[in-house]
């Protein structure tokens, strides 16, 4: 009975425990957790930073595409796996290609 009295709701997974058992969620908050809630935090967190950093460290590189259909351009890294279009699903998506921007901008002048 006295050891209910002392037990102590965590916010997170709603485990009664023991108060010594709480930590701060993070340094900034008031709400307190459990030990394994916060080391699945933890866990989560440093998932969630190596996966941007592998996106960031990326050596594939961007390729921009745009729609023949609306005009919708967009960026996707690596190979296109199918030609349909994010925005009208059109299957008229092409490789936008730096030398055919430069032709079209040098022969609409003339």
């Amino acid at each position: 009975m006295l050891e209910d009295a002392q037990l102590v709701v965590c916010r997170k997974c709603r485990k009664k425990v023991h108060p010594s058992e709480l930590k701060r969620e993070s340094p900034n908050s008031s709400s307190m957790v459990c030990n394994s809630c916060l080391g699945r935090m933890k866990e989560v967190s440093s998932t969630i930073e190596e996966l941007k950093s592998n996106i960031s460290n990326s050596s594939e590189e961007k390729k921009r595409y745009y729609c023949e259909e609306c005009g919708f351009k967009f960026t996707r890294t690596g190979r296109l796996i199918n030609n349909t279009c994010p925005y009208c699903s059109k299957e008229s998506v092409k490789v936008v290609e730096i030398n055919l921007i430069k032709e079209i901008k040098d022969n609409s002048f003339e």
